[in-house]
């Protein structure tokens, strides 16, 4: 009682914070999401869809719209029925945030059961695949057997054969085919390694030398076969149909525009250990170097800020600091979020100098760099700039 009571709980919790993303409906007949309404940017979300009464299992392939036609999925998820239910209906959580104003490439495969005939032929055609490669691989020659390829290779290749051939597959118990072990290339490569005089003797006959070959490749077709034949102790189920949605859109994103105000302070001798310093309210513009949605913590709170001191600095004996082309001393930093609307700054500042030639305010055309540090507080000034 108190597992099946912490079960329901778990299963209410994960329902529960998925309950809080947008649910999307697929047509099947008109293999379009929300009646053609572009998807969800940035979140997670949920697709909802319609199934015959055969179908088992549903799989989800989100792919990118730039690439080859066997390209790997950016990401995929499968819904399958319940022991104890039959459902008309599934929902399938989609992880993977989408770029705004992107598009995709889905497919959408929905599974049946497999006959037993279905799985026999399916075994028996694997069987009969690796049989026909090793023949083509193999060759017999006068004192031993050659390999067109050494093993490791060979079983690269041969991976591939059982992969295409369960390509429309899937099993209730998720057993994947991992690949032949390592066994089947150390049996291979001593095939290669072991003439026939060294397993016979160097009086054995033509014959007797033939019928050993034979034996030894016979003994890794059975390795071969028990190393697949696991996948058939479980059901099979087998695509019934699919659905290819290109070019697919996710919803654009408007953006924002955020605005700064902070405290900072500059160092204004060149030298370290001399004290010069002033501070003074500044302004300007930040801009984020990573998506939340789509970066670490670290980019997603670390800003590129460019503004502008406030005021101007007083430096030694009364000297006016300003800086050039705004009359304002112009910084360009970093910015990390520390909390909410608050970041720590830090990086340089453009300065020149201010002075008066009888009674006539001028600017030193000498401009230089100084650190400053400080911290700034973020406002979105508006929304809707553009699109991205």
């Amino acid at each position: 009682m108190k597992n099946i009571t912490i079960t329901f709980f778990l299963l209410l919790g994960t329902f529960s914070s998925w309950a809080q993303h947008p649910i999307v409906h697929f047509d099947m007949d008109k293999s379009n999401f929300e009646e053609g309404a572009p998807l969800p940017a940035a979140s997670n979300f949920l697709i909802h869809g319609i199934i015959e009464t055969q179908i088992v299992m549903v799989e989800i392939l989100v792919l990118d719209k730039v690439g080859k036609e066997n390209r790997p999925p950016l990401y995929s998820n499968l819904w399958k029925q319940p022991l104890y239910e039959q459902k008309r209906e599934f929902y399938i959580p989609i992880s993977y945030k989408l770029k705004g104003g992107a598009e995709y490439d889905f497919i959408i495969n929905y599974y049946r059961k497999a006959t037993s005939e279905e799985m026999d032929n399916l075994q028996q055609e694997l069987y009969h695949s690796l049989d026909v490669f090793l023949e083509q691989n193999l060759e017999l020659r006068k004192k031993k057997i050659s390999l067109l390829s050494n093993g490791r290779t060979l079983v690269k290749q041969m991976n591939q054969i059982v992969w295409q051939g369960l390509s429309y597959y899937r099993n209730d118990k998720e057993v994947r085919f991992e690949g032949f072990s390592d066994l089947v290339v150390e049996q291979i490569n001593m095939l290669q390694k072991k003439d026939y005089s060294e397993l016979m003797g160097e009086k054995t006959s033509a014959t007797e030398k033939l019928n050993s070959a034979n034996e030894l490749i016979r003994q890794l077709q059975i390795r071969l076969r028990s190393e697949v034949a696991h996948l058939f102790n479980t059901e099979l189920a087998v695509i019934s149909f699919s659905k290819h949605i290109d070019n697919y859109p996710v919803e654009k994103v408007k953006t924002i525009v955020t605005l700064y105000g902070g405290y900072g302070g500059v160092m204004l001798k060149e030298k370290f250990d001399e004290e010069d310093t002033d501070a003074a309210f500044m302004l300007g513009l930040s801009l984020p170097l990573g998506n939340r949605a789509f970066h670490s913590k670290f980019w997603s709170n670390t800003s590129v800020l460019f503004g502008f001191f406030l005021e101007d600095f007083e430096g030694e004996n009364g000297l006016v600091v300003s800086g050039p082309i705004i009359d304002k001393p112009i910084t360009l930093g970093l910015g990390y979020r520390v909390f909410e609307f608050m970041r720590l700054s830090a990086g340089a500042v453009v300065l020149n100098n201010e002075g008066s030639n009888n009674g006539q305010t001028h600017y030193n055309t000498d401009v230089y760099v100084r650190p400053f540090v400080g911290f700034t507080m973020d406002v979105k000034l508006w929304v809707g700039l553009g699109k991205r």
